[in-house]
């Protein structure tokens, strides 16, 4: 084996060992939407693994029509990691697409979280870019690039009364996230707004 193989070798077994040790799901996705690979974390949330996950387009995992239109049994919370790209600068296409319009078109990350929002507990933005918009917002950048309060307004409420909850940082550290779970009922409207 070459010295090169060989460290491609060591790197990815050393990728392997994090993916399957960290506490986080991690899923990967092939070309074509279905879940080709889900880690051990997932068994951890669950309490079981997941049967019929491998094979199955991600977007049937995910039940966003159901979510949108309160068929759901219980309250739900939207986690925004990353800017809020202007999805009225892109021309033909769209900047991030997820699942399907309501017209059964290609759906954009902002058609969804705009529809989802209200209807949401909470709704935290992680990291710098969730937050505030980060690096991408900066001039001259041709996504539009913002945050999620900016994109939703500043009179933006979940149904619990609350803003958008910023948990800023680049790269944001789970701990951050986790030590400052929104909790809706248990500060008054407004104060969760900064961390």
């Amino acid at each position: 084996m070459t010295d090169t193989a060989e460290s491609w070798r060591r790197a990815h077994a050393a990728l392997v060992a994090v993916v399957e040790r960290s506490p986080d799901i991690t899923a990967l996705l092939a070309d074509d939407g279905t879940v080709e690979y889900g880690s051990h974390a997932l068994e951890t949330m669950l309490g079981r693994w997941p049967q019929g996950l491998l094979g199955r387009p991600f977007a049937a995992l995910v039940h966003l029509e159901l979510t949108e239109r309160g068929e759901l049994d219980a309250p739900y919370v939207i986690t925004w990691e990353g800017s809020v790209c202007d999805e009225r600068t892109v021309g033909d296409g769209f900047w991030s697409g997820l699942g399907t319009s309501g017209d059964g078109g290609q759906g954009t990350s902002n058609d969804w979280l705009r529809r989802l929002a209200p209807r949401a507990a909470a709704l935290v933005a992680v990291g710098t870019c969730g937050a505030w918009g980060g690096v991408p917002s900066g001039k001259g950048n041709p996504t539009g690039a913002m945050g999620v309060g900016a994109f939703l307004g500043d009179e933006y409420r979940s149904a619990a009364g609350l803003p958008v909850v910023n948990v800023p940082g680049c790269a944001p550290l789970g701990d951050n996230y986790t030590e400052r779970p929104p909790s809706p009922g248990a500060e008054p409207a407004g104060a969760a707004t900064g961390v």
